[in-house]
């Protein structure tokens, strides 16, 4: 897991592919089950159902709803955090293949992709913005659970946390409960002293001093 201190400039850029990659699955998300409801008849279409675009949107837009809720509310790291990373490796991967043999296939088939084009084709670049995106995410997760984690000491397959630093002030507000027990006394005498009392003060402060300080190194 990775973990920021400091809410600064640098942390925010740290931050940046993480937000980027929620964004993205939220849009495939969310707009995806806009598609699925906006052309649920291409499935009883013969060119739809020979091809499955619908039921391809459909399981592209679970998977992609599941690997944005673990990675925002998984905090997991170790074998848990490897086994999700393997899983949505293997999912990624084969819906990326099955995205671009049905592209690959359909553009060979003129009817078809003609129908695709005419009438469906929001669905239909949707399905290849998915496809696409399957296979660039299958690559990222392969090398980093092959490599990338291993070389950085990093898992970038859980979202980062924030935590700032605070240093405490140090208190300045006087401390009414703190006692200093040998306060030193003053050792110059008052002025307000006659010249002929001045040198019997200054002895008396003296002596007072000595025996404070005998008091407090005697155990």
């Amino acid at each position: 897991m990775v973990a920021f201190n400091g809410v600064n400039a640098f942390s925010a850029m740290q931050l940046l592919p993480s937000t980027l990659y929620i964004v993205y699955a939220a849009f495939l998300v969310f707009y995806g089950i806009y598609m699925v409801y906006d052309n649920s008849d291409i499935k009883n279409h013969a060119c739809g159902s020979y091809y499955h675009i619908w039921k391809f949107v459909v399981l592209n837009v679970a998977i992609w709803a599941i690997m944005l809720l673990t990675y925002i509310g998984y905090r997991g790291v170790g074998e848990g955090s490897r086994a999700k990373a393997l899983a949505f490796c293997a999912l990624t991967g084969g819906l990326g293949v099955w995205g671009l043999l049905a592209w690959y296939d359909a553009d060979k088939n003129p009817g078809c992709k003609t129908v695709f084009e005419a009438k469906y084709s929001s669905i239909w670049t949707y399905q290849h913005m998915l496809a696409l995106t399957d296979i660039v995410i299958f690559g990222l997760y392969f090398f980093h659970e092959t490599f990338l984690a291993h070389h950085l000491g990093l898992d970038l397959t859980v979202m980062p946390e924030c935590r700032t630093a605070r240093v405490k002030a140090p208190d300045m507000s006087p401390d009414m409960h703190h006692h200093h027990p040998n306060p030193q006394p003053p050792t110059m005498a008052p002025a307000e002293l006659p010249p002929q009392l001045t040198y019997e003060y200054d002895k008396i402060m003296q002596h007072t001093s000595s025996s404070t300080s005998l008091a407090q190194t005697t155990p």
